[in-house]
Order: C-alpha cells, then sequence, then structure tokens
C-alpha cells in the first residue's frame, strides 16, 4: 500500500466520521423538539379528554337528579295508594 491509497483510506474514514458526527449532531438537537412536540399533543388529548369526562359527569348528574325527583314522586303516590288501599280493607 502505497502513501496515495493510504491517504485515501484516511480520507474515506475521515468523511464518514464526520458524517457520522454531524447526523448525530443533528439528531440530538432535533430529537428534544420532537419529544417536546410530541408531549404538548399527548398534554391536549389529556386535557380534552378530561373535559369531555367532566361534561359528561355533569349531565350524568342531572339526569340522576330528574330521576331522583321522579322516584321521590312516585314513592309518594306509592304511599298514598297503599293507604287508600288499606282503607278499602
Amino acid at each position: 500500500m502505497d502513501g496515495h491509497e493510504l491517504a485515501e483510506v484516511v480520507g474515506a474514514i475521515g468523511i464518514f466520521t464526520l458524517i457520522t458526527v454531524v447526523v448525530v449532531t443533528v439528531v440530538a438537537r432535533i430529537a428534544p423538539t420532537w419529544r417536546a412536540r410530541a408531549q404538548v399533543a399527548r398534554d391536549q388529548e389529556y386535557r380534552a379528554l378530561a373535559e369531555q369526562s367532566a361534561r359528561t359527569q355533569e349531565e350524568l348528574s342531572r339526569q340522576l337528579a330528574v330521576i331522583s325527583g321522579r322516584l321521590t314522586e312516585v314513592e309518594g303516590r306509592m304511599s298514598s295508594v297503599e293507604r287508600v288501599l288499606k282503607d278499602v280493607e
């Protein structure tokens, strides 16, 4: 192997090393940005899910209150029917 071939091999290794270092550096600088964007997207999805859950819970509470009122009314009517039936007997 003469000096010219050795210089080509060293140059090729140097180029590959340089490219590798540049790629790793670029990825290392861009990766936190990607992670931050993904975290923000997840946070927004969780926030939307929490808001939807809160709205659903409020709606269910309203429905439960309506049902409770109707049940109280039915219990009152049943009591009066029971009294009438006892009086009839």
